[in-house]
């Protein structure tokens, strides 16, 4: 039946059980046997070191003093190795902040050269920079100017051209109509009150608006008359400014040429004086038609300058233009740029000096408004 042993199988049994139980009473007795041969020999070990160890003295009196003795000279040893180890940290203390101090201010030193390189570095760029714009402008203002230098000298030479022209327009108008200038040269003259060579007639070299035709008959009635006048008014203009500037330009080399200085009647007397000596060939003409010009400017310069009147450009029906002073009523014209060359010839009264004067004091014909009665 299953579960149930057979008596083999317990015998077997019963024999394991016993073999076990020897082992195990038998391996208690071993244990004990070992631990007894190993005490045995520790103690053996023992008794050997402390038969070759030296016996230690046996404390006493004195070797209590030597014990306290060693001890306080060990305490001493420290507390004199503590007190100069104080006395090196102290010392060291202030050459520590002296050395700290040097480093400090041997980084404030560097900054401050880095910082006075990064300055002057900054500054040579600066001024570098400004150079160069400096350089750029006056470059630039150099050729403005010298585009206005060439502009101006250009409307100079076209205003001195000018000039030349109204200065000579009266000799070839004469050239061109003798008939005619010889009639206006026997027209009657108008006399100054004072008769001082100032004459108030308009001739033909001056004031084409009096030059009257053989065959021309004078108006009959008011209003032809009234009519024939107003056709032979001028037409005005004010100078521009390139004509004043080649007008300053010439009066003063006109200046220089002669040695004329001083008050406006000083500067008359030595422009006269100047005609004169050229008239009775004591010196020679002027070849320079800027100071034959510029004589006429600045005989007209010193008038302005004494009386007020006024530079103006003066267009006549005939088509006679030329340069002319005026006073501010109009009622007379004078033409120093056409006189004053014209008297460097010989023959003739030089008479600058004497149309100066009588402008000067007054001593003029009577006046009119607007009807530019040629002086001179």
């Amino acid at each position: 039946m299953a579960g149930r042993s057979t008596p083999k199988k317990r015998t077997v049994n019963v024999a394991k059980r016993e073999t076990t139980a020897r082992k195990v009473a038998a391996k208690p007795k071993a244990t004990s046997a070992a631990k007894r041969a190993k005490t045995k020999a520790i103690a053996k070990a023992k008794k050997t070191a402390n038969a070759k160890a030296p016996k230690k003295p046996k404390p006493t009196k004195a070797n209590a003093a030597t014990k306290q003795k060693v001890a306080a000279k060990a305490k001493a040893t420290t507390k004199a190795k503590v007190s100069k180890a104080k006395a090196a940290t102290k010392a060291k203390a202030p050459n520590a902040r002296a050395a700290k101090a040097k480093a400090t201010t041997k980084a404030k030193v560097s900054k401050a050269k880095a910082a006075t390189k990064a300055k002057v570095s900054k500054a040579k760029a600066a001024t570098m920079a400004k150079t160069t714009a400096k350089a750029k402008a006056t470059s630039r203002a150099t050729v403005s100017k010298a585009k206005t230098s060439t502009k101006a000298k250009s409307a100079n030479a076209k205003a001195v051209a000018e000039m030349t022209t109204a200065a000579e327009a009266p000799t070839t108008a004469s050239e061109k109509r003798p008939a005619e200038s010889n009639h206006a040269a026997s027209a009657p003259k108008v006399p100054s009150p004072t008769t001082n060579g100032v004459t108030s007639h308009a001739t033909a070299a001056v004031s084409p608006s009096t030059e009257r035709s053989p065959n021309t008959r004078a108006p009959t009635s008011p209003s032809d008359r009234v009519l024939a006048t107003c056709a032979e008014l001028p037409s005005e203009r004010a100078l521009t400014d390139e004509e004043r500037d080649a007008m300053a330009k010439v009066s003063e080399t006109a200046r220089e040429f002669v040695g004329a200085d001083g008050a406006p009647g000083e500067v008359i007397e030595r422009i006269a004086e100047f005609v004169d000596e050229v008239r009775v060939g004591r010196r020679d003409a002027p070849e320079s038609q800027d100071v034959r010009l510029g004589l006429g400017v600045l005989w007209g310069e010193q008038l302005r300058a004494q009386v007020g009147w006024r530079w103006v450009h003066l267009t006549y029906p005939d088509g006679f233009a030329s340069y002319a002073l005026v006073p501010d009523d109009r009622a007379f014209a004078c033409f120093p740029l056409n006189r004053l060359p014209e008297a460097l010839h010989q023959g003739g009264t030089n008479t600058s000096a004497h149309v100066f004067e009588s402008i000067r004091t007054g001593t003029l014909p009577a006046r009119k408004a607007n009807a530019y009665l040629v002086i001179g």
